[in-house]
């Protein structure tokens, strides 16, 4: 198929040649211009193949779902930190607490269960807001979405997954240092 047109005044014609093959896509190219330069010596041919063409066009899309995807693993990490640091603090401030619990009988693993149970809650709230803004604010980011749908359920069900793993990472760490606290260290605290 060949298109060709008139640029401006100077009666510049460019021509744009497309060929389907399956032959390399250099040996085309090598005689394309071959074939050109036959016709006449001083024509130009710039060779694309359509794949090259493609990467071109959405060079910035690429670019913006590489930033995205930069900057949301940077929030998760974020996320993650600010989660440890939370319940860490917490359990060096209930230390005399939890030490009471352990000497009145609670087993480590209830002590677990106990840090890792409100470092739950704490992601919980914070991901209930999130889904509630997002839901809100859905129709503004549909620009940005190309696959899926603004309130895709398997989006959001995997982004909370996620959420989930690193806040059970982000707190487990916590926990662990909770559930071996040992009762006479503790007592000798306060």
């Amino acid at each position: 198929m060949c298109r060709g047109n008139k640029v401006g005044n100077s009666g510049i014609k460019s021509v744009t040649l497309y060929v389907r093959t399956t032959a390399p896509s250099a040996s085309i190219a090598r005689q394309i211009r071959e074939e050109a330069a036959q016709l006449d010596k001083n024509v130009f041919v710039d060779v694309e193949t359509l794949k090259s063409h493609v990467d071109g066009s959405i060079t910035r899309e690429r670019l913006l779902a590489l930033l995205s995807g930069f900057l949301g693993t940077l929030s998760l990490l974020l996320v993650a930190i600010g989660l440890y640091g939370v319940m860490a603090y917490s359990v060096t401030r209930r230390t005399v607490e939890i030490g009471i619990r352990i000497a009145l009988g609670a087993r480590p693993i209830d002590v677990l269960w106990m840090v890792l149970r409100e470092g739950f809650l704490l992601v919980l709230a914070g991901v209930a807001i999130g889904l509630v803004v997002v839901w809100i604010s859905s129709s503004v980011i549909a620009a940005l979405l190309f696959g899926i749908t603004t309130r895709d359920a398997a989006t959001f069900a995997c982004a909370v997954s996620i959420m989930a793993v690193v806040a059970l990472l982000a707190t487990l760490l916590p926990a662990r240092r909770a559930a071996r606290i040992d009762p006479m260290n503790a007592l000798r605290k306060e």
